[in-house]
């Protein structure tokens, strides 16, 4: 369960990089 939490974290938080990323480019 631990692991799929982690992962689950990981995924949101390369989301909200690369969105944060995406509107500094723009």
């Amino acid at each position: 369960m631990y692991k799929s939490a982690d992962a689950l974290y990981f995924t949101l938080l390369c989301k909200v990089l690369k969105m944060h990323f995406c509107f500094a480019r723009c």
